[in-house]
């Protein structure tokens, strides 16, 4: 009995030190910090983070010692005032006295590439970023889709580089292998030229039925072109209208909802356009293994959006500023 409760006693302890763990100041909106921050190297592009995602370095996220995934941070670099909003997906760094470590993309924009470590200002804005809303049924589905999409992709590298080293060779003993055709000569027959050159010249005997136009040229009738489908439109890693066309906003919008699949996020999409939003986009990423399909509305400076979040909320959309 004692030892039922001296383990019940302890689980009860370490679930209070977790919850306490994350509502510690640095876990909570307005929190700030100054110091210095560094960028990630070329090297660890396409690595694995603490979060389980893979490290992109065109995205904007960057790693923190201790504040939880997903939460949006605002950096600003004391050197010129540039500002960004960032996400956090990794943990660290661990030295040099470094508060932050930011993407490569997130450090071109504050300008830091040539310093290489700068003095910033970090600010918690959002404590975590929409949830993925994800069918049950169709998890497996995109697994499959996936892997089948990976493979097709080797099988085309694999088919290039052996053009790339066999195709020379395969020309050369084809160009030495093909006989140019010769001119035939004409059989030297004794009789009136006439016949001769009635013999020689070639007679269509297959003429196409078609009627020829005005021009005297036989119409051909047109090829259809088969329609794109949706996920050929948003196939790509880029902002697209709600049409498939790839846009290219300014600054930040609001996010209102984010989804793992596309024909859902289109719906939710158009309903918000049919409320009056005109500026909505679609935002294509990955997730770890998982394609991404995040909606937000507007563009300008974070001050400009965040000034249609009461409008959003007025017609049932709740959303955060997030940068495009």
């Amino acid at each position: 009995m004692i030892r039922k409760q001296s383990l019940i006693f302890l689980l009860l302890s370490i679930s209070l030190v977790s919850a306490d763990d994350l509502d510690q100041p640095y876990n909570r909106v307005g929190y700030q910090q100054e110091g210095n921050a560094s960028f990630y190297a070329d090297k660890f592009h396409g690595r694995k983070t603490a979060s389980g995602e893979f490290y992109d370095m065109y995205e904007m996220t960057a790693a923190h010692p201790r504040i939880r995934f997903n939460t949006k941070i605002k950096v600003t670099n004391l050197k010129n005032d540039k500002s960004i909003i960032v996400r956090i997906n990794d943990r660290g760094p661990y030295s040099g006295g470094r508060i932050i470590d930011l993407s490569k993309s997130a450090a071109q924009k504050l300008d830091m590439i040539r310093d290489g470590v700068i003095p910033v200002k970090t600010e918690v804005i959002e404590k975590e970023e929409f949830p993925v809303f994800v069918d049950k049924k169709e998890k497996e589905s995109e697994k499959v889709v996936l892997e089948k999409t990976k493979e097709k992709e080797k099988n085309k590298q694999k088919s290039t580089k052996k053009k790339t080293k066999v195709g020379r060779l395969l020309d050369k003993v084809f160009n030495k292998n093909k006989q140019t055709p010769q001119p035939q000569e004409r059989p030297k027959t004794e009789g009136n030229t006439q016949k001769q050159e009635e013999q020689v010249t070639p007679q269509n005997d297959k003429q196409p039925k078609d009627k020829p136009n005005k021009g005297g040229v036989i119409d051909k009738p047109q090829q259809k072109v088969k329609a794109k489908s949706n996920e050929e439109k948003f196939a790509g890693v880029n902002t697209y209208s709600i049409w498939g066309t790839i846009k290219y906003p300014d600054g930040f919008g609001v996010q209102i909802a984010s989804y793992s699949i596309l024909d859902k996020a289109l719906e939710k999409a158009k309903v918000v356009y049919e409320k009056g939003f005109k500026d909505v986009f679609i935002q294509t990423g990955w997730a770890g293994d998982k394609r991404i399909y995040r909606i937000l509305v507007g563009e300008g400076s974070s001050e400009t959006v965040s000034a249609t979040i009461p409008q959003l909320r007025a017609s049932g959309f709740n959303g955060f500023v997030k940068q495009h």
